[in-house]
């Protein structure tokens, strides 16, 4: 599976999705879903998948896009094609939303098959980010726990590492080795991530959204929601429902 991740409504504005799902097909993928938040595709074989990332890519640099790319693979028949497709978008998604560099991101089993492939390892990591089985483990595991709490006003940094069992200072380090972010900025991350998709799908207040999202005032969700998007809320309510 590929799947392409454009947050910034602003960048998913300049997306033309024929022509991504051109380039899909183009490396005999087939486009699986296309939310607003992300266009997920399937692919047989798993260097069509990433010569199509790498050609989307630079093609949407072209279009000052810098979206997040996850490529992951799993041996499945037809019968299991939707509960991998599931599956795969709830590894992908918290990938793409942990990560806060452009590019293309890929876990190890998948990078062992573009290997196989016949691409050679230099090439790939020149290309690609590579998550350890460690690495997965400890990003699905911080990424499930804000999310089982980012709606708690008082969930913080000293809350996180006490539910992963880490010390701060090791949570932190952890959390910007692999990511590049900090713990605070990622659980801030995801709240504004869910917050974008509360304002795309229901009917209620930016105020009410804000306090569901974990923002103790929505003056200040107002403020890191416009500093990471360019725009306030109001804005992207009339942009989104455009």
């Amino acid at each position: 599976m590929l799947w392409i991740e454009v947050i910034d409504p602003m960048e998913r504005m300049r997306i033309s999705v024929s022509d991504i799902n051109h380039l899909i097909e183009t490396h005999h993928g087939s486009l699986m879903l296309d939310p607003q938040h992300s266009i997920k595709s399937l692919f047989e074989f798993p260097d069509d998948a990433f010569y199509c990332a790498q050609h989307i890519v630079t093609c949407l640099d072209r279009d000052l896009v810098h979206p997040r790319m996850v490529l992951l693979s799993d041996d499945i028949d037809q019968k299991e094609v939707e509960k991998f497709c599931r599956s795969a978008a709830d590894y992908c998604n918290t990938i793409s939303i942990s990560c806060c560099k452009r590019g293309i991101y890929t876990s190890s089993k998948t990078f062992a098959l573009l290997l196989n492939e016949g691409l050679t390892g230099n090439y790939l990591e020149r290309h690609v980010q590579v998550f350890s089985l460690e690495d997965e483990h400890f990003l699905l595991q911080v990424v499930s726990c804000i999310k089982d709490n980012y709606s708690l006003a008082g969930f913080n940094v000293n809350e996180l590492a006490s539910d992963v069992l880490m010390s701060r200072s090791q949570l932190y380090k952890k959390t910007r080795k692999i990511t590049g972010r900090t713990p605070g900025h990622l659980i801030r991350e995801i709240r504004l991530y869910r917050a974008l998709q509360l304002l795309d799908t229901s009917q209620e207040q930016i105020a009410q959204i804000a306090f569901e999202t974990g923002f103790n005032s929505p003056s200040y969700f107002a403020k890191v929601f416009e500093k990471r998007f360019h725009l306030l809320p109001s804005d992207y309510i009339g942009l989104s429902h455009h």
